[in-house]
């Protein structure tokens, strides 16, 4: 921290501005940690030690003495450590050992984001250059970004190769026997940043790894395996679910931290009324970045989303090209969806400390070394505590001090944490869960797995219990054949090709400057129509680009750099249109609760031209775009018709309530289970259900089981909803309880029934109703069968029925007989 700043100092001069509105809700402090030092149980090799002397590492920290001793015991381990407390020495030290002592030994370190890669990749060579080993080891980045000589070259002479698990699945297992020699002498796989492999991320990257050693074991390889984490309640745990091997934990953190000051911050409110919103978070955060730079304090702002990312900036350099116009060139922007070459110069600058600031997405918030970073400032809750962790450690490194201010938005989750800051300091932090025998994920990969080696019928076990379900499946669409014992890859198509590990959509919009030809990015198509709809604005690198035209034919959208004063929201609707199936089915209190199948649909029917640095409309333009539909997974609750009747009786608009209460559980869910308040959306009534429902659907095509676990919370989530809406401060409802207002309130929104926001007393009504007072809210199903049973059944039906539809888009093999399959795969190894 440079000597002339100070967190305190700089918190009570903003207490003491003129523009100071009480926004300081919390203050908290963790204090200094001295490092633990520790000696390992044998003497560093000769080549480790070098390196370690040459790069001013003279004592190894507790936790990295630790993992080396596990490590060289054969053990698999994990590293759970806090941020900047050296865990990557953890795996490099027995990694250097291992090349210098072994001429044939090989690694593979796997990265979440090509940011990291690059920049442990820079890391490990000069690690490499200090222990003298750079003219005889190999080592490169093999990505996206990687060209095809430098590919080349990796996989012939490469014995460190830096990846990601996109580039091993894609590219690396359809075409394995180039990667043979690698493959052959694999010692070592890392996993770095192990908790990013959470979620649907996570379940694909588990089925990954068990086909990635299983073609290790074809090529007579068992690399041991070392991953690190940041902070989970699970790391070993997670571990051991996406490896399906034993770890040893390594969490006794023994690295030096300096101070940490925590401010929690909430802007004011601005209007009371109908509705009570607060200042832009936005704003807010831009002019406490700005301040920080100004002062020569190196700030990095994280928010949610591209768009945000993207506005802070440009309000960042706005303010220091009027304030300190020197430092305005110092701020940059960083998200995905950037060009290689800008990704690569950014982080160029960040990693040399060029850059004074960067407004990012959390595509930063793994363990990257951002340089000598002091403050970090965080808009918006991230969702998870672990995520909140990772964000305020990437400020403070080392022995450093360090100051994290959390903006709260105006949603009930931000609005919760800001009135109860004991959430993020007086609880553990979450565990990180994945479904690796998800049927639907599982089942990609299989057919990836028979495309990669034939399948053995004693190999359909690790991939869990539907994976006879899901062959058979396959072979009804002609994508597998069964000859003997054997499952082999029938189809035309490379599957690696068609499986996302990190997206259930199918395709994406490219959006193109129609000046320059140039692709600027792209959005799945499910986010197309409220981003780059015909004449929204859309940002990149701090400019401004008018949305000319959306083309779902060719997957393009033509976008026009302009200088524009304003941005664009879009305005639509979400509904329920049918249920599908009902799978399960509970008395919920005074209701009935529901999970299973639907189809929902939605449309951006319109939009807003917005100020910058306003949160007022200028104007409102109506687009005509298809109605999308989703086939999905939801859980929904039926409120009884006596009890509407009684909330109208009232005076109360019963419809209203409805869609508070669908408003505040979908945003309260993530305090109950890892995920995002946007993988959800709700909407009342539906066409073969009664109006008074309330359905809660996942956004996701076919679902990817978050309702299925909030259903099974409901006796916990229902209540928490009902505390949470009445403990609002608002008088009859806000963003931070039971909705948003609709802007404009158009003809559309009329047509719809609905009121510009709803109602706290209405929705307060139908809670209180249905959830009574002391009522038992964890009836069992009345399915007519066990919920497993259910479960099972809606399982294999489900993933029949999807491959059914998937399978219309195959081109199954039109020639090659059982003898001609064979051949494909006979002996695949190529010649020592």
């Amino acid at each position: 921290m440079t000597s002339s700043w100070d967190a305190i100092a700089f918190i009570e001069e903003l207490r003491a501005s003129p523009e100071y509105a009480g926004q300081i809700v919390h203050v908290h402090e963790t204090p200094a940690r001295e490092a633990d030092y520790r000696v390992p149980a044998a003497p560093l090799s000769p080549a480790l030690s070098q390196a370690l002397a040459r790069l001013g590492v003279d004592r190894l920290y507790s936790h990295q003495t630790e993992a080396l001793d596990h490590v060289r015991a054969g053990a698999n381990v994990v590293v759970a450590t806090g941020t900047a407390s050296g865990k990557s020495l953890c795996y490099a030290a027995p990694v250097i050992e291992s090349l210098a002592a072994e001429s044939t030994a090989t690694a593979f370190l796997v990265f979440p984001t090509k940011a990291l890669t690059q920049d442990q990749f820079g890391s490990f060579t000069r690690m490499l250059e200090a222990a003298g080993l750079a003219k005889d080891v190999v080592a490169g980045v093999c990505d996206g970004d990687t060209s095809s000589s430098v590919r080349k070259r990796l996989r012939d002479r490469g014995r460190v190769i830096f990846t990601n698990p996109d580039m091993i699945h894609a590219s690396m297992m359809a075409h394995h026997s180039n990667w043979s020699r690698v493959l052959e002498g694999l010692r070592w796989l890392v996993f770095d940043e192990l908790h990013a492999y959470g979620g649907m991320f996570g379940s694909n990257v588990a089925n990954l790894v068990r086909r990635f050693l299983r073609v290790c074991e074809y090529y007579d390889s068992s690399p041991q395996v070392i991953a690190c984490s940041a902070t989970i309640a699970n790391p070993r745990e997670l571990a051991e679910e996406l490896f399906g091997r034993p770890f040893v934990l390594v969490d006794r953190d023994g690295s030096p931290r300096g101070r940490r000051v925590f401010v929690f911050w909430n802007p004011p409110a601005e209007r009371e009324g109908r509705w009570r919103t607060r200042r832009s978070a936005n704003v807010e955060a831009h002019e406490l970045t700005a301040r920080l730079i100004a002062q020569g304090v190196p700030t990095i702002t994280f928010s949610k989303a591209k768009m945000t990312a993207e506005m802070i900036h440009r309000y960042v350099r706005e303010r220091l090209e009027r304030d300190a116009p020197h430092l305005a060139t110092k701020v940059a922007p960083y998200r995905g969806g950037y060009l290689p070459e800008e990704r690569r110069a950014i982080e160029a600058r960040l990693f040399s400390g060029d850059l004074l600031g960067v407004s990012t997405t959390p595509a930063l918030e793994l363990g990257i070394d951002v340089g000598e970073l002091d403050a970090s400032v965080i808009v918006g809750y991230p969702g998870t505590l672990a995520s909140f962790l990772q964000q305020a450690g990437r400020a403070g490194r080392r022995e450093r001090d360090s100051l994290v201010i959390l903006v709260g938005l105006d949603t009930p989750v931000n609005q919760y944490v800001m009135s109860h800051p004991e959430y993020l300091f007086a609880r553990p932090v979450e565990q990180a869960v994945i479904d690796a025998d998800n049927p639907f994920v599982m089942s990609a990969h299989l057919r990836c797995a028979a495309h990669e080696l034939p399948l053995d019928a004693d190999e359909v076990s690790l991939f869990g219990p539907h994976a006879r379900v899901a062959l058979e499946a396959l072979a009804d669409n002609e994508v597998l054949r069964r000859l003997g014992a054997k499952w082999f890859h029938a189809a035309l198509e490379v599957p690696q090709f068609i499986v996302s590990l990190r997206e259930f959509c199918d395709r994406n919009v490219l959006i193109r400057d129609v000046d320059t030809d140039r692709v600027l990015g792209e959005v799945n198509k499910y986010d197309a129509q409220p981003i780059v709809h015909p004449g929204a604005v859309y940002m990149h690198q701090g400019e401004t680009y008018l949305v000319l035209d959306l083309d779902f034919e060719k997957d393009v959208a033509l976008v026009r750099r302009v200088d524009l004063d304003y941005y664009t929201q879009p305005l639509g609707g979400t509904d329920v249109n049918h249920i599908d199936r009902i799978v399960r089915r509970k008395p919920f209190g005074a209701g009935t609760a529901h999970w299973g199948e639907v189809t929902a649909h939605f449309q951006t029917v319109a939009y807003e031209r917005i100020r910058f640095y306003s949160l007022d409309a200028i104007s409102q333009h109506a687009v005509d775009l298809p109605t999308s539909v989703l086939e999905t997974t939801a859980f929904w609750i039926t409120v009884p018709e006596p009890l509407v009747e009684e909330i109208r009786r009232a005076g109360l608009d019963p419809h209203n309530g409805l869609r508070g209460m669908g408003y505040a559980t979908r945003s309260l869910l993530p305090m109950f289970m890892s995920c995002q308040t946007l993988d959800f959306s709700h909407s009342v009534g539906a066409a073969n259900a009664p109006w008074h429902t309330v359905f809660v659907y996942e956004r996701f095509p076919l679902g990817l089981g978050l309702t299925h676990a909030a259903y099974g919370l409901l006796h916990l989530i229902l209540p928490a909803v009902r505390e949470h809406v009445r403990a609002c401060p608002c008088s009859d409802g806000c963003p931070q309880c039971v909705g948003k207002p609709l802007r404009g309130f158009t003809t559309w929104n009329v047509e719809r029934g609905e009121a510009a926001i709803p109602s706290k007393h209405a929705t307060l009504a139908v809670l209180d109703g249905l959830l009574g007072e002391g009522t038992d809210l964890q009836a069992p199903d009345d399915v007519g069968v066990a919920p497993d049973e259910a479960d099972a059944a809606w399982v294999e039906d489900a993933m029949r029925r999807r491959l059914a539809r998937l399978g219309e888009t195959w081109e199954a093999h039109p020639v090659l007989t059982a003898p001609e399959l064979e051949a494909d795969y006979l002996d695949r190894r190529p010649p020592s």
